[in-house]
């Protein structure tokens, strides 16, 4: 039998803290990490080593390639998250789902915060935000379920991380 998971009330939604308290918080303080494997390592080598130009060319081949990198620039922005295109590419090519990459870019808004910075190089990040390595899939997949609030309706989300309000403390205007 499913195990029916708690969902987070829906009044966190006016919450301005509760995506940094309930979701980043927790993904800090508890996601598993791994060491980026084989074909990221490349993807993570190759931007550390190109220049501008090739950059430029590289975002414009990740968009084509999936629609996680549009999405979690577009996230980026609405929430006034400063990334370089190193990052942006980087975190969408890794980003499996559109969770994935939503969710990565508030864990950023959440880093910067923390670092009392407004935004970081990608060189920078992959050392001092993610020393470890990346998220599991795993925890990936557990946290975006946690990220469920109660709702009755089916046409509101039902992901806290879709509420503006709920992400204030870690938002830029």
């Amino acid at each position: 039998m499913k195990e029916k998971k708690e969902k987070i009330d829906a009044s966190e939604t006016k919450n301005p803290r509760a995506v940094e308290d309930l979701f980043c918080r927790d993904l800090d303080l508890n996601g598993d990490r791994e060491p980026l494997d084989e074909n990221m390592m490349s993807v993570l080598l190759g931007l550390v080593l190109s220049d501008v130009g090739k950059i430029k060319e590289m975002l414009d081949s990740a968009k084509k390639i999936t629609s996680t990198v549009s999405i979690l620039e577009s996230r980026a922005k609405s929430i006034g998250l400063a990334l370089d295109e190193k990052t942006t590419i980087f975190f969408g090519l890794v980003s499996g789902t559109p969770g994935i990459a939503v969710m990565y870019c508030y864990y950023l808004a959440y880093a910067f915060k923390k670092r009392g910075v407004d935004s970081m190089k990608f060189n920078d990040i992959m050392v001092e935000v993610f020393p470890e390595g990346l998220f599991t899939d795993l925890t990936m997949v557990q946290k975006w379920e946690s990220q469920k609030i109660e709702t009755d309706s089916q046409t509101v989300s039902d992901n806290l991380l879709d509420y503006p309000t709920a992400s204030e403390s870690i938002t830029k205007k």
